[in-house]
C-alpha cells in the first residue's frame, strides 16, 4: 500500500490476492474469513484507516473508477512517471510487479477504506 498516495489523499481501496485462489468462489465462503489484525500498536502508527466496505472480485474486473480509487491517475502512480495506460491497464501493469505469479484471473480482496483522525479504543 502506498502511504504517500493515502496521505494525499488518492488511494481509499486496496485489493490483496487471496492464496491459496479458490477453485470456486461464492460471497458466502469468504464473509466469515475476515479478522482484526492489531499486529502494530497504536502509538507507532503513522495514520489509521477505517474499512468502510469489504468484497472479493477478479482482479480483471477492476474499472477505471476502482483504479482511481487504488491511487492511478490515468496512468500514474504516485510518484510513478509512466503515463502511456489508463488508470486500469497502470494498475494491472503494477499488481504484476507485485506478484511473481500474478493472474489477471485470480481473485483478491477489495477493501475500501477512509483516513481517520483517530480509531475508537
Amino acid at each position: 500500500m502506498d502511504v504517500r498516495a493515502i496521505l494525499a489523499g488518492l488511494k481509499t481501496q486496496t485489493r490483496p490476492v487471496i492464496k491459496p485462489q479458490p477453485p470456486k468462489l461464492t460471497m458466502v465462503d469468504y464473509t466469515t474469513e475476515i479478522t482484526d489484525y492489531n499486529d502494530m500498536p497504536r502509538a507507532a502508527a503513522r495514520i489509521f484507516l477505517s474499512v468502510i466496505g469489504i468484497k472479493v472480485e477478479k482482479f480483471c474486473d477492476i474499472s477505471v473508477e476502482d483504479a482511481t480509487a487504488e491511487g492511478f491517475r490515468g496512468g500514474l502512480l504516485t510518484g510513478e512517471e509512466d503515463c502511456r495506460t489508463n488508470a486500469r491497464g497502470a494498475f494491472l501493469k503494477y499488481v504484476s510487479k507485485l506478484y511473481d505469479d500474478f493472474n489477471p484471473n485470480d481473485w483478491c480482496w477489495v477493501y475500501e477504506f477512509e483516513r481517520v483522525e483517530k480509531l475508537c479504543d
